[in-house]
């Protein structure tokens, strides 16, 4: 993984980046090929330095931002559908506790690692959900895209860093 502290370019071990830029809200979560030389970090060279650091910030603050954007969505839910607001809410709720235990236990990198698997799942099963209410017309579909890119920005970056 490669941060750049003052532009937030995250680089994953699969060659693409995500830009995090906080003035640039259309661009964050979007990924693109790294140009020509630019040089890749591994993930696996420490949970604790700095651009570990910068990367579970970026992948954390993204979490909560759908975090809130579902909890706003789900208000529209029809009653009773109160069993798929309940999921959607605690699913994507979980991924951000799991981040935060993950770095909480970044000392000892098979819990770390666990945790952060834990999230990408939750990740994963929130998506499902997003998916559920968007065919059920609970969800704009032009949301839920913008969400599931989100997720799968995350759930990449994740992914790499569970890569030993």
């Amino acid at each position: 993984m490669h941060v750049a502290v003052e532009d937030k370019t995250i680089q994953t071990d699969a060659g693409y980046q995500t830009r995090a830029s906080e003035s640039d809200a259309q661009t964050r979560g979007r990924l693109r090929k790294p140009a020509r030389g630019e040089k890749k970090m591994s993930a696996t060279k420490g949970i604790d330095n700095a651009d570990n650091f910068e990367i579970y910030r970026f992948v954390f603050e993204t979490a909560i931002e759908i975090f809130e954007e579902i909890f706003e969505k789900s208000r529209t839910f029809p009653t009773e559908k109160r069993f798929l607001t309940d999921q959607i809410r605690k699913y994507s709720r979980s991924v951000c506790t799991n981040l935060a235990e993950a770095w909480h236990m970044k000392k000892n990198r098979s819990s770390f690692i666990n945790k952060l698997s834990d999230a990408a799942q939750a990740a994963s099963k929130t998506q499902l959900f997003l998916q559920y209410a968007s065919k059920c017309n609970y969800v704009d579909c032009r949301i839920y895209q913008m969400l599931d890119a989100k997720y799968e920005d995350i759930f990449a970056i994740l992914c790499d860093l569970t890569r030993s």
